[in-house]
């Protein structure tokens, strides 16, 4: 109103936008709140109870009313052995080895499929005719380079399953150890190519040799991630084109607005739609849980454990926290609903208490093994 009350009526008027407004403030505090708790930084008193009352404009506790109870974190069931503690230091950074690779694959796939949709909506833009270049990108049909993306997630989760694998037989007894095919090399992966023809002879052998369910679920795994990621990238390109060209005709302006959209996501600069670092993680936890759990259940190798336990070194959530230290047997049909991951990020594992060993933890669910048990 201000510009045509000082220069009349224009063809166009600059429109504000606002940047850096971000609406997840309240998440992240309570996350880091959660989190310092976890690390016994903070207890929760009554000053703090009041604050955070206040910040999240909750009401305020009835006087005389008595606090939650904290929630308490199981307690360990002993120290760790020199070898429990190298086997958790190497668990904790092959995941964040394999989450980096994956995120990075995700990113340079993804930024590649991005701009194959960027220059065939630049393509049908021009050729369309005035009426219909508003309604181009609703007619873009399927992202160019899914299939492709497919493949090359599967194949690199099928090198994590081998290499989860591998890493789980040497939690095993060596007299195990010995049925089991001799443990190889695993090669460098290559996020550039990523697919099954170019992986040297034995880490194929490696990958044939993986349980069928195995297969299935790493294959499920990366269709999941790349319809959803595909399909998160198609909303916020589509949506943000057809929003753009309802206001300009400049089809550089409109790539440009899309670009400031779908960009920083895919840079890892944005926690708004999809986030790939999360959904790396999610994927690495569940390639590596199913093919350790995989390999425990063999009937070679189940005969010789008497039961799992819960295991992780620093617990976030409630549920791992709850769940820390709980020994199940075998036969506890809960081993497969709680198995890990149970949650986003998460590193618990179950660990295998070999048969005969005097130094195993009792059970605490599914009964007692017979090792533990007075005959009479």
């Amino acid at each position: 109103k201000e510009i045509k009350m000082n220069f009349g009526p224009q063809l166009g008027y600059p429109k504000l936008k606002a940047s850096g407004i971000d609406d997840n403030a309240g998440t992240a505090l309570a996350d880091i709140v959660q989190k310092l708790k976890a690390a016994n930084a903070i207890t929760t008193d009554d000053e703090l109870e009041s604050h955070l009352r206040k910040r999240f404009m909750l009401p305020q506790r009835t006087p005389g009313s008595a606090p939650l109870p904290a929630a308490q974190a199981a307690a360990p069931s002993g120290p760790m052995q020199f070898s429990e503690r190298r086997l958790s230091d190497s668990w904790k950074k092959t995941f964040n080895k394999n989450k980096d690779v994956t995120s990075e694959l995700m990113r340079e796939s993804l930024t590649e499929i991005y701009a194959k949709m960027k220059d065939k909506l630049r393509t049908a833009y021009n050729a369309a005719p005035e009426s219909g270049k508003v309604k181009v990108a609703a007619n873009m049909g399927e992202a160019p380079g899914k299939d492709d993306y497919y493949s090359k997630l599967k194949t690199l989760f099928l090198q994590f399953a081998v290499e989860a694998r591998e890493g789980a037989k040497k939690e095993l007894s060596p007299a195990v150890r010995k049925k089991l095919s001799e443990t190889r090399r695993l090669a460098a992966y290559d996020t550039k190519t990523g697919y099954f023809d170019a992986l040297p002879a034995h880490v194929k052998k490696q990958i044939e040799e993986l349980p069928t369910n195995v297969k299935k679920q790493v294959e499920a795994q990366a269709s999941l991630v790349a319809e959803s990621q595909v399909a998160d990238l198609e909303k916020a390109t589509y949506f943000q084109f057809t929003s753009s060209a309802t206001s300009t005709d400049d089809i550089n302006v409109i790539l440009n607005d899309v670009d400031e959209k779908v960009v920083p996501t895919l840079e890892g600069t944005s926690n708004k739609a999809m986030s790939i670092e999360v959904a790396a993680a999610d994927a690495i936890a569940h390639v590596m849980g199913s093919s350790r759990m995989a390999l425990f259940f063999e009937p070679d190798v189940a005969a010789s454990i008497e039961s799992f336990t819960f295991v992780n070194e620093d617990p976030i959530s409630p549920i791992c926290q709850a769940l820390e230290g709980t020994v199940f047997a075998v036969s506890d049909p809960d081993v497969d609903r709680y198995g890990p991951p149970l949650h986003h990020n998460c590193k618990s594992r179950l660990v295998p208490n070999m048969v005969g060993d005097e130094s195993n933890p009792e059970i605490d669910r599914g009964g007692v093994p017979l090792t533990k048990t007075e005959l009479k």
